[in-house]
């Protein structure tokens, strides 16, 4: 006796095999919308009374731990295997990848800046610093304006147009490739 599984669930699992990018494109819009909203946080508190400072230093610490447990994981798929795959398989595409690689390496290095802010923000007596720091803003504000751009970039741009010139067949291999490295231990399972 066979195991047989509900036709969507066969489907789903099937569309994943076939287009990787469709998962990529998900954990975007998942990421978008969790910078969407620490965004709307930064705004409010950027325009609110100035002993918000716990508020403030609790933003922070979001925003850190978004780009830590999410967006770097997610990354990191990109780097090891993604890009590269792109990039080895559809030469034209060669330029735009550099960058987003270039791009990768700033988030990660503005991330561990947000780490020293943070520490240095919520150690600081309120009497020394201003609750709400132009510096720290402006990283915040960059962050988040790079975090967007970037996964817009990647999924209107270098995704779509990966996924309309790769062949089916090699769509499967980049998928089996993340799938291999996932059970390794290399990289994050999948992005929440």
């Amino acid at each position: 006796m066979s195991l047989q599984y509900p036709r969507w669930v066969a489907t789903v699992e099937w569309m994943a095999l076939e287009d990787p990018f469709q998962e990529l494109s998900t954990c975007h819009a998942s990421l978008v919308e969790a910078i969407k909203g620490l965004a709307g946080s930064m705004d409010i508190l950027r325009h609110t009374r100035p002993d918000l400072r716990p508020q403030q230093i609790e933003w922070l610490r979001n925003l850190n731990g978004l780009i830590r447990q999410r967006v770097l994981p997610h990354i990191e798929v990109e780097d090891r295997i993604v890009l590269n795959y792109i990039e080895s398989h559809i030469p034209r595409l060669a330029g735009a990848v550099a960058v987003l690689h270039m791009e990768h390496d700033d988030i990660a290095l503005r991330q561990l800046e947000l780490g020293r802010v943070i520490e240095r923000f919520s150690q600081s007596r309120t009497e020394t610093v201003p609750p709400f720091s132009s510096a720290i803003e402006e990283l915040g504000i960059y962050l988040v304006f790079l975090l967007k751009n970037h996964l817009r970039q990647e999924g209107e741009i270098i995704y779509r147009q990966a996924s309309e010139i790769l062949s089916r067949d090699e769509k499967r291999d980049l998928m089996v490739q993340i799938e291999k490295q996932r059970k390794m231990g290399r990289v994050l399972s999948k992005c929440d």
